[in-house]
């Protein structure tokens, strides 16, 4: 089965208000500004910013009510602790005030959204890569995404944070709860009658599989949460991760979830097939990091809970959709989640 690829229109998006938004943020920052540029727009707006002396940075406008202040300031604490263990991550600018984010108000409603400034990292998406690339490439490259989740494992399971630190948890109950952190996926709008009993019965069911799951220091803990092709930058031999909006703590195994649904979503299984790169980053994890084998027994529950919560993120985000994507994406869905259903 392939799964469709997110793809964001943000219909609501109006470029001038963004803009001059982005504009005021960076009166907050100490530098001359050359060129402001839109680089991306979905969930975070994103500008490149280009100073006097032709450096670049990345101004992230961050979507209201995802990440509270304390969780964003937890994410600088985390990249530094990141890079300091040699994994390469963008670096966070602080302001004139010595702070990491400032806070911006947008639109009539005057709606507060809080902005930060990184550093611009160069490099092509891994997901671009491995889109024009042999088998033998494809393999590879998901080897080496492999083994960086495991550095990134190494790290947080040796490193204790400060007690500030702070990030939401995707444990049984952010996932496959009552309440999950990305929606309800079984109410969406679209769903019949008879697709939501089936996927109300896949949540009650899963949510009881983590549960059982356990947690415990060798498969659970800090993650980054969408680290997927597309949130990788390569630059030479660097592999270099962005976009920590989902960082919080989990299973490691769902780190490898998430990557294997997205491969699902983007590559021609013609070329490589799914077995095939899990494959791939099960084995680039073991060389840096021993995989917990009941989590690797656990994939096929944990590449269905990316599956079923995507659409609740969707859901809850229908300004960013496209106007088929709903119907489209329950329609490649449902004979997967059956599939699950009737093996498990």
């Amino acid at each position: 089965m392939k799964l469709l690829t997110l793809q964001w229109t943000n219909t609501l998006f109006e470029e001038a208000v963004y803009q001059r938004a982005a504009e005021q943020a960076l009166n907050n920052w100490a530098i001359k500004v050359a060129n402001l540029d839109l680089a991306s727009r979905s969930e975070n707006v994103v500008y490149k910013v280009t100073n006097q002396n032709g450096e670049n940075f990345a101004l992230r406008i961050h979507r209201p009510g995802y990440n509270r202040l304390e969780e964003l300031e937890s994410e600088v604490i985390w990249a530094e602790a990141l890079r300091n263990a040699g994994v390469y991550v963008p670096t966070h600018i602080a302001t004139k005030e010595n702070l990491f984010y400032a806070l911006v108000e947008l639109g009539d409603k005057k709606t507060p959204h809080q902005v930060g400034l990184i550093e611009w990292l160069e490099g092509e998406s891994l997901e671009n890569l491995v889109s024009k690339a042999r088998k033998e490439t494809i393999e590879d490259s998901f080897f080496k995404l492999g083994e960086l989740m495991a550095q990134v494992h190494n790290q947080t399971s040796n490193w204790t944070p400060p007690s500030s630190f702070t990030r939401r948890s995707w444990n049984a109950d952010g996932l496959m709860g009552p309440e999950p952190l990305w929606g309800k996926f079984w109410e969406t709008a679209e769903l019949s009658k008879e697709q939501r009993k089936m996927l109300k019965s896949a949540q009650s069911y899963i949510h009881h599989q983590l549960i059982e799951l356990g947690q415990t220091k060798d498969n659970f803990g800090l993650i980054h949460a969408d680290l997927h092709a597309r949130n990788v930058l390569v630059q030479g031999d660097k592999l270099q991760i962005i976009d920590f909006d989902d960082c919080g703590y989990s299973w490691h195994g769902y780190e490898i979830a998430v990557a294997e649904t997205d491969a699902l979503s983007s590559l021609n299984p013609k070329v490589v097939n799914i077995q095939e790169i899990r494959k791939a980053l099960i084995e680039g994890y073991g060389s840096a990091r021993p995989l917990n084998s009941q989590i690797e027994k656990e994939l096929n529950t944990l590449t269905m809970v990316r599956t079923l919560i995507l659409l609740g993120w969707a859901n809850d985000r229908r300004e960013l959709m496209g106007k088929e994507f709903f119907t489209s994406y329950i329609d490649h869905l449902m004979p997967a989640v059956d599939s699950y259903l009737k093996e498990s």
